[in-house]
């Protein structure tokens, strides 16, 4: 590019509700110093030092700016301003919850998010559009965010749709769930009277206890309310995807070219997914991913799956195996002159639930003052050096995870390799009955 894009810092900039300060960083597109009489649409980001920079936690980050950078140099969106917002720390989920979540008040902390809330609309965007040439309608300006930030940006951008209304919603922490009894309670109310422009809703493959189901639950209700599938709400069930920086990365520029560029025109199709039902059992639900050649990616919420057997097999309208007896038939998809099929069988039974047994040789020197978990589920010391434990999981879970030796989101001293570095998170998909054997090396001290 003949110009260069820039990212600013706004030091110390004060939320009056939430009486704290924290940095702000602004990137400027590349046109932003020479054409001074434009103004630019606007993406607000929460966990803002990880927009740009690497996260402390994973490691990574989601290199908004050279995502940018690359989709406005290839002529595939408008040159924006972005609004890194960092979050508080220990102070992100009192900040990002507008209800009342159980591990908030398990850390000692209250909901702010109307507090947060009343920092984006009433301190920090009249901030930015007074001190930049910003686009300041609605449908001009967006707002992003993962895990808690998927949670907050739909709390704030349906409760106010004209102020953001391009909404991304990106790995939504939308349920709660009892590692023991695996009961689920969802983390967010309906807005039936408010309807943003445009939703983009993912969730990865490898998203562990963030359900898949749960998200597509909350994309159904999305539809209840009358939003129209592509035109203005997207879906992206995203294979191989995990709840890190990498992949938020790796598929930020999705949701941009949705909000502020051309999608383009739709080239392939996949059907992902589960290809086994049961008579008796765990629902399934096929996941057509259409690519498109802007590069753009979605599962397809509105595409005609059908099944060459009805006596075999039918589908639902949106894409539910609904099985009809023992066998196997094809099922064919279409849309906008693309199709594909792929064979699925049916069972007798597919159960809901599978089993992890886990076995992890520690350290001989391990302490016992805290337990040995995996995502909170406590492991039983077998003798010295070994642990055991086995968990019940709904099938087909994706999880990602380490061992820690004590509550994972409390100081958790999480394991190391032998020469006391980082390791890289494991991940395995939970589609039957399964025996992990693992070895900690080490464990970080504290």
């Amino acid at each position: 590019m003949k110009n260069k894009s820039e990212i600013l810092t706004i030091k110390n900039f004060y939320a009056n509700k939430l009486n704290n300060k924290r940095d702000i960083y602004v990137y400027l597109p590349p046109s932003y110093t020479t054409k001074v009489s434009k103004k630019y649409p606007v993406l607000y980001m929460h966990d803002g030092q990880y927009s740009f920079s690497k996260s402390e936690n994973s490691g990574g980050s989601w290199n908004v700016h050279k995502v940018v950078d690359e989709l406005i140099s290839e002529v595939k969106i408008k040159e924006i301003i972005i609004v890194a917002i960092p979050n508080m720390g220990s102070e992100r989920g009192s900040e990002y919850a507008h209800d009342k979540i159980p591990f908030i008040h398990d850390l000692g902390l209250e909901e702010k998010g109307l507090l947060y809330e009343d920092f984006l609309i009433n301190d920090l965007k009249p901030y930015i559009d007074e001190k930049f040439r910003t686009l300041t309608d609605g449908k001009n300006t967006a707002l992003i965010g993962s895990s808690m930030g998927g949670l907050v940006t739909y709390n704030i951008g349906f409760r106010n749709p004209s102020v953001f209304s391009n909404l991304g919603i990106m790995s939504p922490y939308l349920v709660s769930m009892d590692a023991e009894t695996l009961v689920e309670k969802k983390n967010y109310r309906s807005y039936n009277n408010n309807k943003p422009h445009k939703v983009w809703v993912d969730i990865g493959e490898y998203e562990g206890l963030i359900l898949v189901r749960h998200v597509r639950q909350f994309v159904d209700e999305l539809l209840q309310q009358d939003l129209v599938p592509e035109k203005e709400i997207m879906y992206y069930n995203v294979p191989g995807a995990a709840h890190f920086e990498e992949d938020w990365s790796e598929r930020i520029s999705k949701p941009l070219l949705y909000f502020f560029g051309n999608i383009g025109k739709k080239i392939s199709v996949q059907l992902y997914g589960r290809k086994t039902a049961g008579l008796v059992g765990m629902k399934v639900q096929i996941n057509p991913v259409v690519e498109f050649d802007s590069g753009f990616s979605m599962s397809d919420i509105n595409g005609n799956c059908i099944s060459e057997d009805p006596n075999i097999f039918e589908t639902s309208t949106d894409g539910i195996i609904i099985p009809k007896n023992e066998g196997e038939a094809k099922v064919i998809y279409s849309s906008e002159g693309i199709e594909t099929s792929e064979s699925f069988t049916i069972t007798k039974l597919l159960t809901e639930l599978v089993t992890i047994i886990i076995n992890v040789n520690a350290p001989v020197n391990t302490p016992e003052d805290r337990p040995i978990t995996l995502n909170e589920f406590k492991l039983k010391k077998i003798c010295c050096g070994k642990y055991r434990g086995e968990i019940i999981v709904p099938r087909d879970i994706g999880l990602t995870y380490k061992f820690a030796r004590g509550n994972s989101f409390i100081n958790p001293l999480i394991e190391q390799d032998s020469q006391k570095k980082d390791i890289p998170y494991r991940r395995v998909k939970a589609s039957e009955d399964l025996e992990l054997n693992c070895t900690v090396e080490s464990w970080k001290d504290i």
